[in-house]
């Protein structure tokens, strides 16, 4: 990516549509990003800023912003708002501020299976929801998911180039599985199953390809439970109808014994001191 330009950089500090832009946090294809203040919430935002030479375009990038921000998922990044204030086409949208996904998906010195496959079950749900929604969109590459800091990955960068667009959804899951591997191979070796759903993913040679990401999500999931079960919290995880068969009386018994105890203890205290 090249260097921002001085144009650029003198937008620092400048207010857009109630937006004070702080500093270049990056681009995309039509000019760059700031990240930003908005003034009336109190939050850091993601603004994207079209650049001079793309203005002849500008019904495009407000047709696609708007059409992205009709998209309300946790795992796609959010667009609050697009439009054209104080001389310039604008965009503003969620701002992530955490680690590349490579770090991400890091445990150490290993990967983070668990973390590996809660993002590929939650990326999996978003691209399920951009084809039933007939969202035009790119298929996940490693520079178009982003990172939380509070621990999530999303889809970012909603905007594409025509000739760059996702072409069917098993397109998008190979993507993601190449891009995924990659990772992978880098941190250090993963469990077979976890490889193996990985290495189905890409399409490797002589692994059975998903049919959709409705399947991939389930798989993952069904993965990270096997692996990865939850902890049971005692009684407020029990299913409703467990509890509605337990015996009235049941709850009584355990209620005495438990008061029992606290007599019981507070009796030998108080005898202890004498």
């Amino acid at each position: 990516m090249a260097g921002p330009t001085s144009n650029e950089e003198k937008l620092i500090g400048k207010v857009i549509s109630g937006y004070v832009l702080v500093e270049i946090i990056g681009a995309c294809r039509w000019g760059p990003v700031y990240s930003a203040m908005q003034t009336s919430m109190d939050r850091a935002v993601a603004l994207k800023i079209l650049a001079p030479e793309l203005v002849r375009e500008s019904d495009q990038f407000l047709s696609e912003a708007r059409l992205a921000a009709q998209i309300t998922h946790p795992r796609i990044v959010t667009v609050f708002e697009a439009g054209y204030a104080d001389g310039h086409y604008f965009c503003a949208t969620e701002f992530t501020d955490g680690p590349p996904l490579s770090e991400f998906l890091r445990k150490g010195n290993a990967v983070d299976e668990h973390r590996l496959l809660e993002t590929i079950a939650g990326l999996a749900e978003a691209l399920e929801t951009l084809w039933q929604r007939g969202i035009a969109h790119l298929s996940p590459t490693m520079e178009h998911i982003v990172t939380t800091r509070e621990g999530v990955a999303k889809l970012s960068e909603m905007e594409p180039v025509k000739d760059s667009l996702s072409k069917s959804d098993k397109e998008d899951i190979a993507a993601l599985g190449i891009a995924l591997g990659m990772i992978v191979n880098n941190i250090g070796l993963v469990s077979k199953s976890v490889g193996e759903l990985v290495e189905c993913m890409a399409g490797m040679p002589g692994r059975k390809r998903f049919a959709t990401p409705a399947e991939l999500l389930a798989e993952a999931m069904r993965l990270d439970h096997q692996l990865f079960p939850p902890i049971p919290s005692y009684g407020r995880d029990l299913p409703a109808e467990q509890i509605k068969k337990t015996p009235w009386w049941m709850f009584v018994l355990v209620s005495l014994v438990v008061i029992g105890v606290i007599v019981a203890g507070a009796v030998y205290y108080v005898f202890s001191r004498l």
